[in-house]
């Protein structure tokens, strides 16, 4: 959803066609409150902490190497934010960046051109309590279990892509929700149940086209599911 790599790009023009068809688009948040708040602020760590001080030096400056020469990441340049945006940071790195907007962003702006209702499933405060609650301790270890395990962490990625260029939602998952760890409840099982209580009150008004990470959709926990049990008939489109 978030990356420019053009091949997520290869069956737009489907989706395309599909967005054409619907009155109401939704994306993940509505990337209009990303545009006009700063959240430059959110992706900081709280009482002014630093990467470093969770590790000790011998630890950090062996982390800081290795995560450079692998995927081009200086850590100290962001030494202040988040360890788990340094990590999407080296997620995107490892993908090309063919594209001028990802994958997401795209879609809305297709979506805008085409005079559609734009909103969101969730707000973009909902998203910033999300990074809030993820424990930065948590963040830290896995931040360094990936400077450990750099070339299986490139595979996973790569095979992630795989899965999602095949419509292979069901593997996909798997390997999402294994990669969470401990924070698959916080990123998944209790983001699935607010979107998919959105996505059907919102589907009950007016034809509309709902754009979230595929991650989300399989299992027993997944949107998917969460719609059937609503009432609602689910079924796929030829990929």
């Amino acid at each position: 959803m978030h990356v420019k790599d053009a091949r997520v790009f290869v069956r737009q023009h489907h989706i395309l066609e599909l967005i054409r068809e619907v009155e109401l688009y939704e994306a993940e948040t509505d990337l209009r409150d990303l545009q006009q708040q700063s959240d430059f602020l959110s992706m900081l760590m709280p009482d002014g902490r630093q990467l470093k001080d969770f590790f000790t030096e011998k630890q950090y400056t062996k982390m800081r190497r290795i995560l450079k020469k692998a995927f081009g990441v200086d850590v100290q340049q962001f030494a202040r934010f988040r360890p788990f945006f340094i990590s999407s940071m080296i997620d995107e790195a490892i993908l090309s960046k063919d594209m001028p907007y990802s994958l997401d962003e795209s879609l809305w702006r297709y979506a805008e051109e085409s005079g559609k209702q734009l909103t969101g499933v969730e707000s973009y405060e909902h998203q910033l309590n999300i990074m809030k609650k993820m424990p930065i301790e948590l963040q830290a270890r896995q931040l360094m279990s990936l400077s450990k395990n750099v070339t299986a962490h490139r595979r996973e990625i790569l095979k992630l892509t795989e899965y999602y260029i095949e419509g292979n939602i069901s593997q996909l998952h798997r390997s999402a929700r294994r990669g969470m760890g401990d924070l698959r409840k916080l990123l998944l099982w209790e983001r699935n149940v607010r979107m998919a209580d959105r996505i059907h009150e919102l589907s009950q008004e007016q034809a509309c086209f709902c754009a979230v990470g595929a991650g989300h959709l399989w299992g027993k926990k997944g949107i998917l599911k969460l719609l059937k049990d609503k009432g609602s008939e689910v079924k796929p489109l030829p990929w």
